[in-house]
C-alpha cells in the first residue's frame, strides 16, 4: 500500500475500502449518518447506507456541479430533520462541497469517499455560490475526520471527467508550492505528487481502465489533497472562483484550462527548478499545454465557457477581494493574462511577446511571439490558423523542427485569432479590412526580419488560413521570400494576382485529398499558378480528410530550415568523406568510374589533389560527370594582376610587427578574383613548397569567368559580406563567422548576395588542408568532421563564353571555353570544397593556471615536415570562458617560430579592435598586448572572464619565413601609431 502523510483524520486506503467504510463510522461513533450524492452515481451512497443499516438515515441528492446556495440549504434543512450527527459524502468535489457547507451550520461530523481527485476530502476549506459570486473561506468544522481513498470507486468516471479532476490535483499541487504560506509538509507532499499526477494523466488518457494508473492517481490526487490543507490560496485558485461562481464554468475543466497560464505567470524560479526535475522538461508551462493537448484536455478559457471580450471584466472580479500572491501583476498583466487563456496563447517561460514592427489596422494591436536565440541563425515566420493563436503554433512548429539552438520563431498574432472573417474562396469584400491588415502586417514583420538575416535564411511558413494568407501575399509583397511552406491551403483571388515574389522560391504545398476546408484543385492551381511564375514547387497530397500538419509537411519544413542554414542551398555533411550525389536520378554510375558510356551521355573526369599511388588514407580524387569535356579549345594566355602573385623576391623581409584597418571596398567595380591582394608569401608553388596570405575586397558578381588556383588550395575567410561560390561540384554559401575551404585546381566563381565583401585568404603550396590531430585532447573537442558542409552536385548548361582564369606558378592565365564549367551532374569522391561555421568550434584551454598557446585552437592545418611547426595553420579565437587562476590571462609575451595574420571578423561593442582590422607578427620576433592591457590584466584577478560571442577573431599561422609585400608596406590602411600602446609598461618591483 502506498504510504501518506500522517493525518488528524481516519484514513482507508486500498481498492475495495469502501465495504469498510460503515464499520469505521460506527467505531468512530457515528450514529445516525445522512449520505449526499450526485442523483446521477447514487449508487455507492446507497452501497454505503445498506451497510449502515438503521444508522443510515437517508440519501440527499444534488443535480448539478458546484456548491449552489439553494443546494446547500435543501441539504441543511435534510440533515436538520433527520437529526443527523455524521454526513457522509460519496461523490465527488460537489458532493464534499455540499456536506461541508451542511456543517457550517449544524454541528455534524464529516466523512468523505472521494469518487473523483478534487481534494477537498482533507481540507478545512469551503465553497458556496451565492448571487453569481463564489464565496470561499477555512473552517475546522468542515474538515472531514474520516476519509475513504478506494481507487475502485473512480473506475466508473468517464475520460474526460477523469483527466480533469487529475488536472485539478495538479493545480492543487503547483498552488501549494507557489504559495506565499504554505507548511513544510504541504510543500513535501505536493513535489511528491507532481511525477505521478503526469504519468496518471498519460496513462489513464490512454486507457481510463487501467487499474494500477486509477491507484497511481488516487494516492498522488491526496498527496495534491494534503498540499492544498496546508497552503494559501494564489492567483490560480482566485481566478478559478471567479470564472466558476459569476460565469458558471466547470470546476475541473477551469483549473486544467487556467493552470498552464497561472503556472508562466506565478511561479517562483525555484518553483520552475523543481517542476523541470519532476517532469524533465526545459519549459514546465509549455510542456502542460501540450500534454493537455496531447490527452484533449481544455486549453483555453474560450473552451470552458468564457465569452468573448471579458477580460476587463474578470479581472474587476478577481480584485474586488485581495489574495495573497508568489508575484505583484498589475491590473494590465491580469488583463494580459485573461486574454491570453482566451485566445488560446501557449504559454511559455522561453518565449517572449514584442510588438509588432510596423503594420497597421486590427492585427496590429497584439504582440508577436518569439521563441529561440537573439542572434539565430535561421528564423522561421509562422502564421497561424483560424481560430488558433501565435503560441499555440509556434507549439507546432517547435515539435516539428525538433530541438534546435540556431532558429528563431516569430509568430504574429490575429486579432480574435482569425486573419479574416470568410474563407479564402470568398468574395474579397468579405475580408478586405482584415487581409488588408494581415498583409501589410506580414510585410512589415518580413521586411524587419530581412534587415537581421539575409532572406535567404527566412522561412515562411503557414497553416491553414495562415498558409492561405502567406500564398496571398506572394501577389501583394515587393519582398523576396526563399522559402515558402504552406501547410494546407491555397491563396485568396487578387486582382491582377502574379504570385510574382515567389519567383526563385521554394514552396512546398501540403493537403489531404478530402480536406473538408481547402478542396485539392485550389491547392492544385496553385501550385500550377506558383510554377508559372518561377517558382520551384513541391506538392504532396495525403490520403483521407484531415486538416491538419501531415508528416511529409514536417519533414518539408526541416528540409526548407536546413537548405536556409545553408544559405539556401542543399548541402551534404561531413569531412574527408567519400560523397556522392547526383542531380538527375540514375546519373551516378554505380559499378564503376569510367563506363564506356556514362548515363545520360555525360562525360567522366576525374580530378586528383595528390599522386596517384598516394597511401589511400591520404589519397584525394573525385570522379565528376559532366554535360560535355572540360577542354578549352583557346591557348592560354596572360592575364594581368599585379598585386596577386605567387612569387616573393619583391618582398620585403621585415621585422616590424604591423596593424592594418579595414581594407576599403574598391570604388570600381571589381570582382572577388580582381580584388586579391597579396600580403605576405614564402616558397615556390612550383615546388609545392610554401604558403601565402593574401586579402580580398570587391563589390562585383564574377560573371561568367571561373578561377582556379592549381597552385595551392584555399582557405576564404570573409569579414563582411556573403560569398555564394559556384563550384563545378555545386554551390555553397559563406558569410562572416565562416570559412570556405577550395582544393587546389577545383574552377569556382564567387556572387556577393550582399553587394560587397572583404576578408582573408591563406594559400597553401604544401598540400591539403585537414584537420589536426587530437591527440591527448582525446575523440571530442575543437572542430567536428560533421559540421563541414560539403556541396551537392547542381549543374547549369551554359552555351555562352566563358572566361577560366588559371593561376599557376605565381602567374595568372586564362582562356576562353565555348560553354560554362559548372556542368556538372553528378560527383562521387573525397576531393571537395568545404564551408565551416566557427560557432561550432568547441574551444579547449587550461581551467588551471597558464594560457594555453593558441594551437588549441586549430581549426585546420597543412602538416610540416614533422620535425617542427606546420606549414599552415588556421586557428580562431571565439566566444568562450577562461577560468584559469593566477594566470596572465591575455595571450604572454612570447616569440613564436612562425609568422601569424591575425584578423578580426567580429569585436563586442566599445572595443579598441574595429572588425576588418588585422596584424601581422613576423617569426621569432617578440609580440603581446600594449600596457594598459596588461596592467588590466593584472588587477582583474582571478574571476572567470567571459569572452563575448560578438568577439570572434582568425588567425593564420605558418613556419615559413614570409616576406611582406611592398604595396602592404605603404598601404593607406597601415597603422603607422600601432606601436605607440607597447610603450608605458609599468617598472617592476625591486
Amino acid at each position: 500500500m502506498r504510504e501518506l502523510p500522517p493525518s488528524p483524520a481516519t484514513v482507508l486506503f486500498g481498492a475495495g475500502t469502501e465495504a469498510a467504510a460503515a464499520r469505521t463510522l460506527r467505531e468512530l461513533g457515528a450514529e445516525r449518518v445522512l449520505l449526499v450524492a450526485l442523483a446521477h452515481h447514487r449508487a455507492g451512497a446507497d452501497r454505503v447506507a445498506a451497510a449502515l443499516g438503521d444508522a443510515a438515515v437517508g440519501v440527499f441528492t444534488l443535480s448539478g456541479p458546484q456548491v449552489p446556495g439553494a443546494t446547500v440549504d435543501a441539504a441543511v434543512e435534510t440533515a436538520r430533520q433527520a437529526g443527523a450527527d455524521w454526513v457522509v459524502a460519496h461523490g465527488g468535489g460537489s458532493a464534499i462541497g455540499v456536506a461541508k457547507a451542511v456543517a457550517l451550520h449544524l454541528p455534524v461530523a464529516l466523512g468523505a469517499l472521494p469518487t473523483t481527485y478534487a481534494g477537498s476530502e482533507r481540507t478545512d476549506i469551503w465553497g458556496v455560490t451565492r448571487d453569481g459570486e463564489k464565496q470561499t473561506g477555512r473552517d475546522e468544522r468542515v474538515r472531514p475526520r474520516l476519509v475513504v481513498y478506494d481507487p475502485d470507486l473512480t473506475a466508473s468516471l468517464d475520460r474526460d471527467v477523469t483527466l480533469a479532476s487529475l488536472a485539478n490535483a495538479l493545480a492543487h499541487a503547483i498552488g501549494a508550492l507557489c504559495a506565499v504560506e504554505a507548511t513544510a509538509g504541504a510543500r513535501d507532499a505536493a513535489g511528491r505528487s507532481l511525477a505521478p499526477l503526469v504519468s496518471a494523466i498519460r496513462a489513464l488518457a490512454a486507457d481510463p481502465a487501467d487499474t494500477a494508473a486509477r491507484e497511481e492517481a488516487t494516492w498522488a490526487a491526496a498527496l495534491a489533497a494534503v498540499a492544498l490543507d496546508g497552503a494559501s490560496m494564489g492567483l490560480h485558485h482566485k481566478l478559478a472562483h471567479v470564472l466558476g461562481g459569476t460565469w458558471g464554468t466547470g470546476h475541473g475543466p477551469t483549473h486544467a484550462a487556467l493552470l498552464p497560464y497561472t503556472l508562466a505567470s506565478e511561479a517562483p524560479p525555484a518553483v520552475i527548478t523543481q517542476l523541470r526535475r519532476a517532469w524533465l522538461t526545459p519549459d514546465p508551462p509549455a510542456f502542460l499545454y501540450d500534454l493537455w493537448r496531447e490527452v484533449g484536455l481544455p486549453t483555453s478559457l474560450r473552451a470552458v465557457g468564457l465569452p468573448a471580450g471579458q477580460e476587463a471584466a474578470v479581472v474587476a472580479r478577481l480584485l474586488e477581494r485581495p489574495y495573497a500572491t508568489a508575484r505583484p501583476h498589475t491590473p494590465e498583466a491580469l488583463v494580459a493574462l485573461v486574454a491570453a487563456g482566451w485566445l488560446d496563447r501557449r504559454p511559455s517561460i522561453q518565449a517572449r511577446h514584442t510588438a509588432l514592427p510596423g503594420g497597421s489596422g486590427v492585427h496590429l494591436a497584439l504582440p508577436c511571439t518569439v521563441w529561440g536565440p537573439e542572434r539565430p541563425r535561421v528564423v522561421v515566420l509562422g502564421l497561424h490558423g483560424r481560430g488558433a493563436s501565435a503560441d499555440r503554433f509556434l507549439g507546432d512548429l517547435q515539435r516539428a523542427l525538433g530541438p534546435t539552438t540556431d532558429v528563431r520563431i516569430v509568430a504574429p498574432q490575429a486579432a480574435g485569432g482569425s486573419w479574416y472573417p470568410a474563407g479564402f474562396q470568398a468574395p474579397l469584400e468579405a475580408n478586405r479590412d482584415g487581409m488588408e491588415s494581415a498583409l501589410d502586417v506580414l510585410d512589415a514583420l518580413f521586411a524587419d526580419t530581412v534587415t537581421r538575416v539575409p532572406a535567404e535564411r527566412i522561412v515562411v511558413v503557414g497553416f491553414s488560413q495562415g498558409a492561405c494568407l502567406m500564398l496571398t501575399w506572394l501577389s501583394a509583397t515587393a519582398h523576396g521570400p526563399r522559402e515558402i511552406v504552406a501547410f494546407t491551403g491555397a491563396p485568396t483571388a487578387l486582382p491582377d494576382a502574379t504570385f510574382g515574389a515567389a519567383s526563385g522560391a521554394r514552396v512546398h504545398l501540403g493537403c489531404s485529398v478530402a480536406d473538408p476546408h481547402v478542396p485539392l484543385q485550389a491547392v492544385e492551381r496553385a501550385a500550377h499558378d506558383l510554377r508559372v511564375a518561377g517558382a520551384t514547387v513541391g506538392l504532396t497530397v495525403e490520403p483521407g480528410d484531415g486538416h491538419r500538419i501531415h508528416p511529409a509537411d514536417a519533414a518539408a519544413l526541416r528540409a526548407a530550415v536546413e537548405r536556409a542554414r545553408n544559405g539556401g542551398i542543399e548541402v551534404q555533411h561531413g569531412f574527408g568523406n567519400t560523397f556522392a550525389t547526383e542531380a538527375l536520378p540514375g546519373a551516378l554510375p554505380r559499378d564503376q568510374n569510367s563506363p564506356r558510356e556514362a548515363p545520360y551521355s555525360l562525360y567522366a573526369e576525374q580530378l586528383t589533389g595528390v599522386g596517384f599511388t598516394a597511401h589511400r588514407a591520404e589519397s584525394l580524387r573525385t570522379w565528376v560527370y559532366r554535360l560535355r569535356p572540360p577542354m578549352p579549345t583557346q591557348a592560354y594566355t596572360p592575364r594581368e594582376h599585379e598585386r596577386f602573385v605567387g612569387t616573393f623576391e619583391a618582398g620585403v623581409p621585415s621585422p616590424q610587427i604591423l596593424r592594418f584597418r579595414p581594407q576599403q571596398i574598391p570604388g570600381v567595380s571589381t570582382t572577388f578574383l580582381d580584388g586579391l591582394v597579396t600580403f605576405a608569401g614564402a616558397g615556390d608553388p612550383g615546388s609545392r613548397s610554401g604558403a601565402a596570405f593574401h586579402l580580398y575586397a570587391a563589390n562585383t558578381d564574377m560573371e561568367r569567368t571561373a578561377f582556379s588556383d592549381v597552385d595551392g588550395d584555399l582557405v576564404v575567410v570573409p569579414q563582411e559580406g556573403r560569398l555564394r561560390v559556384r563550384t563545378e561540384l555545386g554551390v555553397l554559401v559563406a558569410g562572416p563567422g565562416e570559412i570556405l575551404v577550395i582544393p587546389r585546381g577545383l574552377r569556382f566563381a564567387v556572387a556577393l548576395p550582399d553587394g560587397t565583401a572583404r576578408g582573408w585568404v591563406a594559400e597553401s603550396y604544401a598540400g591539403a588542408f585537414r584537420l589536426p590531430e587530437r591527440g591527448v585532447v582525446g575523440t571530442d573537442g575543437m572542430a567536428d568532421e560533421r559540421h563541414f558542409r560539403a556541396p551537392v552536385a547542381a549543374y547549369a548548361d551554359e552555351q555562352h563564353p566563358y572566361t577560366l582564369v588559371v593561376k599557376q606558378g605565381g602567374r595568372l592565365f586564362e582562356t576562353v571555353a565555348q560553354h560554362g564549367p559548372f556542368d556538372v551532374v553528378a560527383w562521387h569522391g573525397r576531393l571537395a570544397p568545404y564551408v565551416y561555421d566557427l560557432a561550432c568550434f568547441n574551444s579547449l584551454g587550461s581551467v588551471s593556471f597558464d594560457h594555453a598557446d593558441p594551437s588549441i585552437l586549430t581549426v585546420l592545418t597543412v602538416p610540416g615536415d614533422g620535425r617542427g611547426p606546420n606549414a599552415l595553420d588556421v586557428a580562431v579565437f571565439r566566444g568562450r570562458i577562461d577560468p584559469t587562476r593566477h594566470t596572465f590571462r591575455p595571450p604572454f609575451f612570447h616569440r613564436n617560430a612562425a609568422v601569424e595574420l591575425n584578423g578580426v571578423i567580429g569585436s563586442p561593442a566599445g572595443s579598441s579592435w574595429e572588425p576588418g582590422t588585422f596584424t601581422w607578427t613576423p617569426a621569432l620576433l617578440p609580440h603581446g598586448v600594449t600596457a594598459s592591457t596588461h596592467d588590466r590584466a593584472v588587477e582583474a584577478g582571478d574571476t572567470p572572464e567571459v569572452i563575448p560571442d560578438e568577439s570572434l577573431w582568425i588567425q593564420f599561422e605558418s613556419a615559413y619565413p614570409m616576406r611582406v609585400m611592398p604595396w602592404m608596406l605603404v598601404a593607406p590602411e597601415r597603422d603607422l601609431d600601432y606601436l605607440g600602446g607597447f610603450s608605458g609598461y609599468r617598472p617592476p618591483r625591486l
